[in-house]
């Protein structure tokens, strides 16, 4: 009997959990969804802020993983830099290298041997020390699977062409240096 009402408890829990989580879902939907003259109006009435933080309250007790800004990297290339040039064989892509050492961390080091542990080899090996480095365009998003699951595409951005991004897109490195984001 004890094992019957142990399952029970289980299959409460988890449908529990379930309704839980679709209400989570729907009041997230529902507040993305909000205007923002109401969402204004929200936050000066006091009901309404006493009743969010005691959710907020709860929800913090329950003792749910961080999920932290953490880097996502969208691309990365490293080579010749000389801003009035542009040689394709002075260039390696290194995304996968730098997703595989820095994605879902909020800070990720790299060290001054960089150039040639990121492609193997160092494409621009006759380059000015300044005019050489890694360009890597990242974002910091939540450690959540859906922000490198879906709509997460692992093929580099640009092919075999140099970054033309806004010099506010990505970060150069050169002789090492750390990507990082924001910590709480």
């Amino acid at each position: 009997m004890a094992e019957l009402s142990q399952d029970y408890t289980f299959a409460s829990a988890a449908k529990t959990v379930d309704l839980l989580r679709a209400a989570a879902d729907q009041m997230t939907q529902f507040i993305k969804g909000s205007p923002d003259a109401a969402k204004r109006v929200l936050k000066q009435t006091d009901a309404a802020v006493t009743a969010f933080n005691n959710l907020s309250a709860e929800i913090d007790k329950l003792g749910l993983k961080d999920v932290g800004l953490v880097v996502r990297v969208r691309e990365a290339k490293l080579g010749d830099t000389y801003p009035r040039y542009y040689i394709a064989n002075r260039w390696c892509d290194a995304t996968a290298y730098m997703r595989a050492h820095c994605d879902r961390q909020a800070k990720c080091d790299v060290g001054a041997s960089y150039q040639t542990d990121v492609c193997g080899y160092n494409p621009a090996p006759s380059a000015e020390p300044q005019h050489r480095g890694l360009y890597v365009i990242y974002e910091c998003v939540r450690n959540l699977e859906a922000n490198f699951d879906s709509g997460y595409d692992p093929t580099p951005l640009a092919g075999n062409a140099r970054l033309q991004k806004p010099v506010n897109d990505y970060v150069v490195l050169r002789g090492g240096g750390s990507l990082m984001c924001a910590v709480k």
